[in-house]
């Protein structure tokens, strides 16, 4: 009895600690490219308006861990997110745990999270 109900909470607490996003940036020097080096962890719950939150200003590639039905991320090659400087996206067709760099070696250094 004991197991179960430790069991549960585990399982409980696995539940609570989802995210409605999850993905690592990655910021290899130029002219490096790749998923290389320490990433930055990024996850949250719910849509999020233009971000640049990057720590070390902008990222050159990403990895996905998880995303929610109806979520998608996009990545900008400015800091106001404005459509014309859109680089990349993550959305339901994206691959978990691949290596994606951004397209031609550019720079993001903004995002946005849209959660229908």
């Amino acid at each position: 009895m004991k197991f179960l109900m430790q069991l549960a909470l585990v399982s409980l607490s696995t539940l609570a600690a989802a995210k409605d996003y999850e993905f690592d940036m990655f910021y290899p020097s130029p002219p490096a490219t790749g998923c290389g080096g320490t990433p930055e962890h990024i996850s949250d719950n719910g849509s999020k308006g233009c971000s640049t939150g990057f720590h070390k200003g902008a990222a050159s590639s990403w990895k996905l861990s998880g995303l929610k039905d109806g979520c998608v991320v996009t990545f900008y090659a400015d800091r106001d997110c404005k459509e014309s400087s859109k680089l990349d996206w993550i959305d339901g067709k994206s691959p978990n745990g691949q290596c994606k760099t951004m397209p031609n070696y550019t720079a993001a250094r903004a995002f946005d999270v849209k959660c229908s």
